[in-house]
């Protein structure tokens, strides 16, 4: 891992290159899952299956409870079948009774690849069967319930399955600010506007905690609803303003310019600001609705200049080889159409209607022909009621000319026939000014009742039910979250790694799904945090990232329960170089971490922050006692005193400027202990050797230790058949942390191994020493040599 650090862009060779040292470190450690995991990771980000199985057993052997693991190796198996019939059989099977004892949230997305692989065969009862049974079995399976959607709530749903599996979706992923904004466009459509304003503002709050840009179909929505609701005073109120304050604010930036004698050409106009179109016909039509002349002409004056710019950049694509003039004149016409009937609806700039539409279609009598309906709003505009209704004729299908029949039957008071226009337009287009007009001109004839359906009273009724904290979970995380940093211990001794436990509960009342992209986030950051900083103490430590991608769901209540190492591979190794200290810490960890404006990591707007109380971590005396000491701990035979003489050494010979330094013929007497040491090594004894001691780039007097090291190594393979008599943990360790010569005999070794992995190995660390790229055995010297390039957690690289 700290090799791995190093890169600062790792690719997929160094990731092989990660995953081959994992898999050896796997050997040495087979009951660790965590190291399974990284293995995993590292294999999955080269592309190499077969190691990613094999991690994926080793996962699954030393944690069954790990549902993600699971389904990797249970897909992997059924893939591989050759043949359609044999992995439909394999389904089968794991679907019947042999899979029952399997987490329902494995079972459902089995059948849910089940059911598409049906389809593919064409059985498509059975596709249905299955993609229901993939929704029953877990409602958080969003794949499976989005599907079930797309293939049950189309054609002949009734408007209440529709809503229904909609609610769905919200279950699958409350969080998905799109099924909200689809509910309530569904509400709008049946004239249930309280309903709809609920569920968008909560897809809206979503959209803006989580920095998604608000599409302006969206806010034209909110807005036609505010109108709706609240009325035309409301809708100005809110929008006006905003407006003014931004002209002001370029109105006195072009002032003060002009007053310094400086340039304006880079600014806007003052015009241009302004908004978009949508938006500004629901202003013009609210203003109008209440006689706010003045509002009127500004919105009119704003929405003929946006209405031009749309003009201009249509026109300009007239000409071009890949495009239709035809479908480009169609658009010119619908946008000249539109501001037209603007203009007509609220009775200004008449007499231009005529002339602008000659001088903008006037060559192309087609376009004529098209544009003649306009006469017939002039008329209304003008007041002529019977000429309007004269000219209009038969309302044509797919136009408003219906709209305007609505507007002149109601002028001449005939309500039975506008208000059923006034009703198709409220619930068909309720998120538009269209909809917001109809509904006020039917508030105006009290004919408002009449919007909402029956089927609407029902919905209104049904989505009553969905429970309030629904909506609190758009706002707060801890409504349906719960993260606790615990440490086992408040002291750590010095040869110990320092511990965390993260708990992380669902405190919903529904099933919600783990992982990233999930209602819980998966992915958290774990920061060391000092509490009083160490003057000697030599480095800066590094986050470590950590995925808790281990099931695909928690159920209410259900809990997330792991211990962990909590430093990263470099802060761990820092915690060695800083032996000869005591230390006081405490952990941060950040949820669905992510950069903050201002710089540094912070946690997403629905994730959560905890603290871990403080962890003391004593000071290893041998690293403050004489070097006699620490040689005579080296050469000792129990166990513990040659990981504390490791330690020690380390922390010798990398701290500078603790006071503590070691002499340069101190430091060659412990170089050469270690290479005797060595030589009489067992072969894991001497692995530990290799990954911990210090080499000659990082202090020189290492040197002896690292030649020690090899000729031994070589030696023990000289004369042996075959050449993977080697041990293969044996052999990477020297590789990665000694040889800094890409012409050193190991290499040779390496690549006479029967193992291909191996000789892939040596070949990818000699290719970096070739080209001088930073590993491991060139690290520079001091507690920086071996930090990460911007300090990122190599962990992080690999997710």
């Amino acid at each position: 891992m700290l090799d791995l650090g190093l890169r600062g862009n790792p690719g997929p060779l160094d990731f092989e290159l990660a995953g081959t040292l994992l898999r050896e470190a796997g050997k040495l450690r087979p009951d660790d899952a965590e190291l399974a995991r990284l293995m995993a990771a590292a294999a999955w980000l080269n592309g190499d299956q077969e190691l990613l199985m094999e991690a994926t057993r080793s996962i699954v052997r030393n944690d069954p409870s790990d549902t993600v693991a699971q389904l990797r190796l249970i897909s992997a198996n059924i893939n591989s079948r050759q043949t359609l019939e044999a992995r439909l059989e394999a389904f089968e099977r794991f679907m019947g009774p042999a899979g029952r004892t399997l987490d329902t949230s494995v079972r459902s997305r089995l059948a849910l690849d089940f059911a598409l692989l049906l389809r593919e065969a064409g059985d498509t009862s059975g596709f249905e069967r299955r993609l229901r049974e993939a929704v029953e079995l877990d409602p958080t399976n969003k794949d499976a319930v989005s599907m079930a959607t797309r293939v049950f709530a189309t054609g002949a749903a009734t408007v209440a399955e529709s809503a229904a599996w909609q609610i769905r979706l919200l279950n699958a992923d409350p969080l998905d600010p799109h099924v909200y904004r689809t509910l309530a466009q569904i509400c709008l459509a049946q004239g249930a506007i309280e309903p709809a304003h609920r569920f968008l503002q909560n897809a809206v709050r979503l959209f803006q905690v989580n920095s998604l840009e608000i599409g302006g179909d969206v806010r034209e929505m909110q807005l036609s609803m505010l109108w709706q609701r609240e009325g035309a005073e409301a809708l100005l109120a809110e929008l006006n303003p905003t407006l003014a304050d931004a002209r002001n604010d370029l109105m006195r930036m072009i002032e003060n310019r002009l007053k310094n004698g400086e340039p304006i050409s880079d600014l806007r106009k003052v015009e241009e600001i302004r908004y978009p179109v949508g938006i500004d016909r629901i202003r013009l039509y609210a203003a109008h609705s209440i006689g706010d002349d003045a509002s009127v002409t500004s919105v009119l004056e704003d929405l003929g200049n946006g209405t031009a710019e749309q003009f201009r950049n249509v026109a300009e694509l007239v000409g071009r080889a890949d495009v239709d003039e035809g479908q480009v004149l169609t658009e010119l016409i619908r946008i000249f159409s539109e501001f037209q009937v603007d203009r007509a609806i609220v009775g200004r700039d008449l007499e231009l209607i005529g002339q602008q539409t000659q001088i903008n279609f006037g060559e192309f009598p087609a376009a004529l022909a098209l544009l003649e309906p306009l006469k017939a709003w002039v008329a209304y505009g003008e007041g002529d009621n019977m000429r309007a209704l004269d000219l209009l004729g038969e309302p044509r299908p797919g136009t408003t000319d219906d709209l305007l029949l609505a507007m002149i039957s109601e002028r001449l008071g005939d309500v039975e026939r506008a208000a059923p226009i006034y009703v198709r337009y409220a619930r068909e287009q309720g998120h538009t000014w269209l909809g917001a007009l109809a509904r006020m001109r039917l508030r105006g004839m009290g004919r408002e009742e009449a919007v909402i359906s029956a089927e609407g009273r029902q919905l209104a009724s049904a989505l009553s039910k969905v429970p309030e904290w629904l909506d609190r979970m758009t706002m707060d995380p801890r409504s349906f979250m719960l993260l606790q940093t615990e440490t086992p211990s408040d002291t750590m001794g010095p040869n110990e790694p320092t511990m965390i436990q993260v708990r992380l509960r669902n405190a919903a009342s529904i099933p919600l799904g783990l992982g990233a992209s999930r209602p819980i986030g998966s992915r958290f950051l774990i920061q060391p945090r000092e509490i009083s900083r160490v003057a000697d103490f030599a480095g800066s430590p590094v986050p470590k990232v950590l995925e808790l991608d281990r099931r695909l769901r928690l159920e209410p209540l259900q809990e997330l329960d792991v211990v962990v190492e909590a430093d990263s591979a470099y802060t761990s190794w820092l915690r060695e170089v800083n032996a000869h200290v005591s230390m006081r810490d405490r952990y941060r960890v950040v949820q669905s971490f992510q950069l903050s404006p201002r710089g540094g990591l912070i946690n997403a707007p629905l994730a959560l922050v905890s603290e871990s109380p403080m962890v003391q971590r004593i000071t290893l005396g041998l690293a403050r006692g004489e070097a006699d000491a620490i040689e005579a701990a080296i050469r000792s035979d129990d166990p513990g005193e040659m990981r504390s003489a490791m330690i020690a050494t380390v922390a010798r010979m990398i701290q500078p400027g603790s006071g503590l330094e070691l002499e340069g013929s101190q430091r060659a007497a412990l170089a050469r202990a270690w290479a005797e040491r060595f030589e009489s090594a067992g072969t894991e004894e001497r692995t530990l050797m290799l990954l911990r001691l210090p080499h000659a780039r990082q202090v020189p007097e290492m040197a002896a230790f690292d030649m020690a090291a090899v000729d031994a190594v070589l030696a023990d393979a000289a004369g042996r058949e075959p050449e993977d008599a080697v041990d293969a943990g044996l052999l990477a360790a020297t590789l990665l942390t000694r040889i800094n010569d890409p012409e050193n005999a190991v290499f040779a070794l390496a690549a006479r191994s029967e193992d291909q992995r191996m000789r892939r190995l040596g070949d990818r660390l000699r290719a970096r020493l070739v080209a001088g790229d930073p590993t491991f055995a060139n690290a520079q010297p001091g507690a920086s040599g071996l930090a990460p390039p911007g300090n990122t957690d190599s962990m992080d690289m690999m997710r």
